[in-house]
Parts: structure tokens; sequence; C-alpha cells
């Protein structure tokens, strides 16, 4: 063929922009739908107006003013008064539940056609039965409609199903903003479909083809991709659905002809980088919805990924949290049983370790412990294996601890993604070695693509790898791909988009290699061996911090004040009751009341709640009534123990439940300590005596054991509180102009007055907090520069005594709020107890009603900031911290400022 000598049809350039944006156009719908792809979706469509359908409602009383949740097995469907019901009816209000009654009739005609749909959309989540209440799928306006029915259902002649519903979305019903009690859902679907398949597939492969020629950077793989869309979309025609047919031919020229089967993860791929999609939903315990609806959403979401795990051979699903297994237990024995059989066959697959996805910062380390003590003992009884990987892929930060307490429950790999969210400084690696402070390590993987809630899309693939921080140490990345949060899971659109996206790295080299098949453990398997054990990996020591979230160590306060009194209770509990069933035959060990307070106080470590971030119905509907419950029976058992040492007899009986012996300051009722000897050292007030008690001696203290007694002396304008080692200084104001350490003479508390501080202690200081996101979760290091002291400061009580001197100072913040602060000193015995009891302590009562503002108390001091290092007791250890940022700035611990945390777990020392 020689080259033509004259140009008679000229051919011009393509415009990237204008060709890519017409691409949408294809698969949209809108004013062009009639033109493209979306004519040809379904075959023939019934709803409820015809004969077909017919659609009956019953809207489930409250009980008890409070929304009911009745399971199917507690329903009497035959005494139900059924409405009718239609399209376009509304639903609500908010956590309302209905249930509807659904029969229908396929058309004759339909039953030879192949694939029927039933297209339910009420804009919130659902779950369909089966006349025998049987969960078949769920439903969730928006992101899962259509329920394709098994081949038993696609049969002549009436047949009756029931649906419930549950007046949420999938983020509860702040629809975006706070929750609205009065939110409505529209019944915007109850149909029959035959749809055309061909053209349903032809939809994914464009959606493919589509994103790889938007997605992909500059070069022949690009061009290509979109050459091939735009010849998909001139070989279409509207009056032609054979056309269809062409069409995917040219989508199968570019992806592979094994797209339609599992077929296509069984051949060679070109690209060496491999990227595992597994699929998961997670599911909050509890937060924007409270724990009674989590439950249906465990079924709802666990049962759809049932169903998919039968229509793709290939799918592997996991799901953590071993509470929600217990509560599937307890509501849907028969979906539990189903998924021990895809456990058997590696599709459906429990993870974890823990009982819940739990916050690391919050909890004592006996909690954190106890949450793998729990979860693993549920995983081997109902799965006969325990778990190998911790997943957290949800928490607002991690403790150094958590690889030496998940070696010690034999876990050694880690899954999360929060750190992704670093609002700071972006998190250095992937995949690494992380070693707590004891040397113990775990291997680590954060998911590249930064989600664990990907929609499986070209991009999610194309990030896993290219978002792979340390990708030179290992070639190979996690995709977690499903609707997750509010639950959900992977739908059968992600499943069709992954084998497309396979097909095209098995046709060119365009993105890494998806495997779909592998499990999490496999994926593990395969970093330890591209790594030759681990031993190529980074590492990292230490705590893995949030730059994120932080202002959720305060919000909820008395819930954390609640959990640690647990904390408490639970430790000497278990101390008594530990040595009464060794020594006392009558003595029975509590152990089902134990494991039970144990299963709620972990519960309630879940990384929402106890942080705070959960929705008011949480906390007041159950959290705080659960706590409740707890501490009373935490008092009755403790007390039932107590009897049995011998505190029945009408004896005063001292417990020290810890392992060192103590001076303590003990409350007693006056009638109970009536006749006291006149040396034995004794604060009177109008109910109760306070006493001083030793356990080295078993006695209460008297005057001559009292070698340190504490004084307050009143001057002109301040206070005195001393016992001979330690002396403060405190002003009419309730601040501290002077604290020493009498033995060396040495002053603690730097004057010099600045901007940020006023030279004295215990100094009250009031931010604003106006975060960029997240009210009540975060808060940002520019609310440090608007501020202003607490003034005003009265001291309004005030307490000499040898054993224990003390003032109440009490702030008002405004016309709401206020603070009450107990300033003391205590006596001290010998010099053995000195490092334990002396020093000033603060106690404070906060009644707190302000909005956007946070409190803070300053002390500055006159430790150098040069060299120093801060020594903070975490968990069950103590860190080591340098003060000194990456950056070589230092944190100023010259005027050390105290957060109004709550609840804080750790104790803080700085030397130098």
């Amino acid at each position: 063929m020689s080259y033509s000598q004259f140009n008679l049809q000229p051919v011009l350039k393509p415009i990237d922009n204008l060709f890519l944006d017409r691409l949408r156009q294809f698969t949209d719908g809108g004013r062009y739908r009639e033109l493209n792809l979306p004519k040809f979706y379904d075959y023939e469509r019934v709803d409820s107006s015809s004969d077909a359908i017919s659609l009956k409602v019953w809207a489930v009383p409250d009980k008890d003013g409070k929304t009911a949740r009745p399971l199917f097995r507690d329903i009497d469907f035959d005494a139900i008064e059924w409405k009718d019901a239609k399209k376009g009816d509304n639903f609500g209000p908010s956590w309302k539940t209905f249930w509807f009654k659904i029969e229908w009739e396929i058309p004759s005609h339909w039953l030879d056609k192949g694939e029927i749909d039933f297209d339910w959309d009420c804009s919130n989540e659902g779950l369909i039965y089966d006349s025998k209440g049987m969960p078949l799928q769920a439903f969730t306006g928006g992101e899962r409609n259509l329920f394709i029915l098994p081949e038993k259902f696609k049969k002549a002649g009436k047949q009756l199903f029931y649906l419930e519903i549950a007046c949420n979305g999938m983020f509860g019903n702040g629809d975006g903003g706070n929750p609205d009690p009065n939110r409505y859902f529209r019944l915007n679907r109850c149909d029959l479909v035959l749809p055309d398949v061909e053209a349903r597939k032809l939809f994914w492969d464009f959606w493919i083809i589509g994103d790889a020629a938007r997605e992909l950077g500059g070069g022949p793989q690009k061009y290509q991709a979109a050459s091939v869309a735009t010849k998909i979309m001139d070989t279409f025609n509207p009056n032609d659905r054979k056309s269809i047919k062409k069409c995917r031919e040219l989508a199968k020229s570019y992806l592979g002809p094994d797209i339609d089967s599992d077929e296509v993860y069984h051949k060679n791929p070109l690209n060496k980088v491999d990227v595992s999609a597994v699929g998961n939903c997670h599911i909050d315990t509890a937060w924007l919805w409270p724990f009674a609806e989590t439950r249906r959403k465990i079924v709802r979401s666990w049962t759809t990924q049932l169903k998919l795990a039968d229509e793709y051979p290939e799918y592997v699903f996991v799901a953590s949290q071993m509470q929600q297994f217990k509560w599937l237990k307890q509501d849907h024995p028969e979906i539990l049983k189903k998924i021990k059989e895809k456990f058997s066959t590696n599709q459906f697959l429990p993870i974890g370790g823990s009982w819940v996805e739990n916050d690391t910062n919050m909890p004592g380390g006996e909690s954190l412990i106890r949450q793998f003590l729990l979860g693993q003992r549920s995983m081997v009884s109902e799965f006969g294996t325990y778990a190998t990987i911790f997943w957290l892929p949800d928490t607002f930060g991690y403790s150094s601890q958590i690889p030496q307490i998940c070696q010690a429950v034999g876990i050694e790999k880690f899954l999360t993604q929060k750190l992704s969210w670093n609002n700071i400084n972006q998190f250095p690696l992937s995949t690494f070695n992380w070693k707590a402070i004891d040397g113990s390590q775990v291997l680590v993987h954060m998911p590249p693509a930064n989600t664990y809630t990907a929609s499986a899309n070209f991009g999610d693939v194309v990030r896993s790898s290219h978002q792979h921080k340390n990708l030179r140490d290992v070639p190979t990345g996690l995709l977690l791909y499903g609707h997750g949060d509010g639950g959900g899971g992977p739908s059968e659109e992600m499943l069709e988009k992954l084998r497309r996206c396979r097909g095209l790295s098995n046709t060119s080299a365009a993105i890494p290699t998806v495997h779909v098949g592998n499990t999490v453990e496999d994926f593990y398997d395969e970093v330890l061996e591209k790594s030759e054990q681990g031993s190529t990996l980074p590492t990292w020591t230490g705590e893995i911090y949030l730059e994120f979230h932080r202002g959720t160590y305060t919000t909820q306060a008395d819930v954390k004040k609640w959990m640690r009194l647990c904390e408490i209770k639970m430790h000497d509990l278990e101390l008594l009751a530990t040595h009464l069933s060794i020594g006392n035959h009558k003595y029975k060990y509590p152990t089902k009341d134990i494991q039970s307070l144990w299963e709620d106080i972990a519960l309630c470590q879940f990384h929402d709640v106890l942080p705070g971030s959960c929705i008011g119905m949480v906390y007041y509907d159950e959290v705080k009534p659960m706590l409740t419950r707890a501490l009373k029976k935490l008092d009755e058992l403790i007390k039932d123990a107590l009897e049995h040492v011998g505190a029945a007899s009408g004896d005063f009986v001292a417990v020290n439940t810890l392992p060192w012996q103590r001076v303590e300051l003990v409350k007693l009722p006056k009638q109970d300590v009536s006749q006291l000897d006149d040396s034995v050292l004794c604060i009177e007030s109008d109910d109760q005596r306070i006493l001083g008690y030793a356990t080295e001696t078993g006695s209460f203290l008297r005057k001559e054991d009292i070698k340190y007694p504490a004084s307050l002396t009143k001057k002109k304008d301040s206070f005195i509180l001393s016992n001979k080692l330690l002396q403060a200084e405190i002003l009419s104001d309730g601040t501290i102009s002077s604290l020493i350490d009498l033995s060396t003479g040495r002053e603690i508390i730097d004057p010099t007055e600045t901007k940020q501080t006023t030279g004295r202690g215990n100094q009250f200081v009031l931010f604003d907090d106006e975060p960029l996101n997240f009210p009540a979760w975060d808060t940002e290091v520019y609310s440090l520069n608007k501020f202003s002291f607490l003034t005003g400061g009265e001291v309004v009580s005030v307490t000499d005594h040898p054993l224990e001197s003390k003032l109440v100072v009490k702030h008002t913040i405004s016309e709401k709020s206020s603070i009450e602060t107990t300033i003391s000193l205590q006596g001290l015995t010998d010099a053995s107890h000195v490092p334990q009891n002396n020093f000033l302590k603060f106690s404070c009562h906060v009644e707190w009603h302000e909005f956007y503002k946070f409190l803070k108390v300053q002390f500055p001091t006159c430790i150098k900031p040069h060299n120093l290092r801060c020594t903070r007791h975490n968990l069950v250890s103590l860190s080591v911290q340098p003060t000194i940022t990456p950056l070589g700035m230092s944190l100023s611990l010259k005027c050390a400022t105290i957060s109004s945390w709550t609840c804080s777990n750790s104790t803080t020392e700085f030397s130098y």
C-alpha cells in the first residue's frame, strides 16, 4: 500500500479532556439516558402498583418509650394488623423499626430468562427474610438495592417474604450533621426486575477501562484505554440491544477473555507488584448508632457476605471483634452456623484476637490484656483456632506495649490504617517491624490505599502499590475493600471490578497484580518470605502516636471516671477472690460474674465508646447504665468477699490490695468508730472520721507515729502548707507562689511572669477550642495561642491537722461552670514512706457547661529544658522520652502544662 497523494478525510487530534469527560455520559444516565447504556440495564420491571407484588407494613410499637427491635422469632406475624403500603410512602421517625410483608408472583415469561432481581430502596437499612425466618440479604439505600434471587425462589406462584427496616442510614441519622430525631425515609423502589446481565457486565467493563483512561499517567497505556473506551461508545447503538455483545468483545480485547469468572485469577500476570484484596466490613460496635443497632448491622452485613461467597468462589471475607460473634450467636445462631461452613473453606474468616476493636491508650494494662484473653478464648471456643493477627484498622493511637502483649497471646502480626489520618507528620512506613520497649516485636502492615473501606476501583488497586512508603523493601500491599464503619461490606460490583483489574494486569503491566482469594495470613506470609522473615524491614520502636483526635481524652468524662473505677474494683475483687478460693473452702470463686463483668468493661473500651466520640444516645441509653450496673455488682461481690475475710465479725479488717506496705488515710462512718483511744489521730467531720492506717503494723496512727506532721498556717495574703519535708505557699486565690523541697532547699516554682504564664502554679487557663474538624474529637495547636487566665479564686475552707492539712479553693468559670480544688498535704510517719506520700495533692471537681473551650492548669517550674527527659507510666511499664521534637524544638516544659484530662492513665516525672 502506497502513501496517498491527497488527504480527502482529515482526522482531528483528540482533545484529551473532552474525550475523557465524554466517557461518563455512557453510564451516567441523565439527559442522555435513552441514548446510552442505562437504556438497556433492564428488560422488564414491575412494581408494587401491579398485581405482581403485594406490600403491607407493620410499625413496631416502642417499648418503655424507646425503640423496640424484636427478632423474627419473637414476632407472631399472624396476629399483626398489617396496613397497606406503597412506593412513595415515608417511614420514621429516626430509629423506628418497621416490618413489611411482601408477596410476589414472578411473571411466567421471566422464568426461563436467567437472572431475576428484587429492587428495594427505602434509603435506609433493611434485611429480607424468607417465610420461615432465614435472613437472606441486606439492603442499604444508595449502596445495595438489588437482591439477586437464588434459584430456589425463581419459580411460579405466589411467594412470601418479610423485610425489616431500621429508620437510620448506614451512618446513623446525622445525614452529615448532628443527629436528627425526626428523620423519615421514603420508599423509592419495590420492584421485580428482569435485568440485561450483559448490559450490566458492560457497565463494569467500561468502569475499569474509563478509570484506566483517566488515572493512568500519560503514555501509551493511558491512550490505549481511552481509545478502547471511545470505540465502545461509538459501537454502541441505542436502537440495537445486540450491539452490547460487540461492545463487550472490544472490552475483552483490552481486559482479557476471562473477566466473567474466577478463572481470571489463574492466569499469569505481567506486573510483578502484588496487591492482595480482602473483603471486610468494619462495623463500629457503637458510634453514630447504639449497641442495639449494631446487633442488627452484624446480621445484615454478614448475611450478605455469605450470599456473595456462594456466588463468587474466589471471595475471601474477614470479620473482627468476638463480641459481635457473641451477639450473632444470641440473635441469629443459624447465620453463625453458615459462617462456620464458610470458615472451613477459607471464605469467611474471623480475625483480630480481641474482644472489640479497642482504644489502646486510656484502658489500664490489665484491661488491654483482657481484651486479648476474652477474644482468643472466644475464638478458640467458636472456631477452634487462635488469631495470629491483631486487627485494629481504626483507633486513636497505639500504645508502645501492644507488641509485647500480642506476643504473649500468640499474635505476631498487626494491621492498622488510622495512622494515615495524621495531620502534621506523615508516618514514613507501610510495612515494618514494630518493637515494644521490652524488645518484643510484631510485623505491621498499613494498607497503602489509606482506607479500610475501598470501593475496589482501579485507583484503589493502583494506590495499593504507588502509595506504599517502602515498596522497595517488599513489593506487595493489602487492599481492604467493602462498605464500612457502619457495616455493609463488599458488593457484587466490587468483586466484578476486581476481576477486571486482574484481567488488565494479565494483558498489560498497567496496574499491579491484584489477587482475590488470598487470605490476610497468606499476605503476611508473602511479606515474610520477601523480607527474609522481616529481617530486611525497617523497625519502629515505642509508641505510635496518632496526630489526630487528641480532644477525646476529656470527652464524656463520667465514662472515663467510671471505667477506671471498674478497673480498680475488678483488680481488688480478683485479688480477694483468688486468695479466698485457695484458703477458704466456703468461698466459691465467682467465675461467671467476673467473666460477664470483664466482657461489659471490654465492650465499653471500644475505640469510639471510651474516647467519647459516640452520639449521646450510646452513653445515656447503654454505656452509663451498663457501667453503673457493673459498679453495683462489683461492690456486691467485694462485700461478699470481705465478709468471708472476716469483715462481718464487727471488727475492722484492712485489706491491702497493692504489693507494698502502705500508710493511708481511711474514711469510716462516725458511728463505727465512736470509741477511740485519745492517742489515735482522727480528723472529724459531720458524718465520718478520717484516720491514718499503716499496713505494716496493722494499726491506726497515733500522735507519736507522725514524724513529719502536716500543718497549715495563715499569713496575710497566703497560706503555708508544710510537713517539714515539703512546703507550699498558696495565695488567697488558690495559686501556688512557692513550692520548696525542704530537704534540699530547692524552689520548684519559677516566678517569672510572661505572656504565657503568671509565674504561679495551679493557674487555670481557659483556651478557645475551634478545631478544623470533629468538634469534641480534635483540638489543634493554634488553640494554644488564644487563652485567658482564670482569676477570682477564693479559699472557702481550711483544715489544719497533723494527719492531713488542706484548703479548698473555688473558681467561677462562667455563669454555669465552676471548679472546686482541694489542695492537701499529708503527714508522714518516717523516711521510708516519703517517696510514696510526700507530694502536694490537687483534687478537682469541675462543673463544666462550656462550648468550644478547654481548661488547662499551669505549673511553671525551675526545671531547665536542656537534656530534660520525660518518664511516663504507660499501662504496665515506664518509658523515657526526650522533650525535644524531631525538629529539635523544645517542648518548653519550663512551664509544664497539664491538660484537663479527666482520667489520666499515666503519671509523669521530669528529670535531667
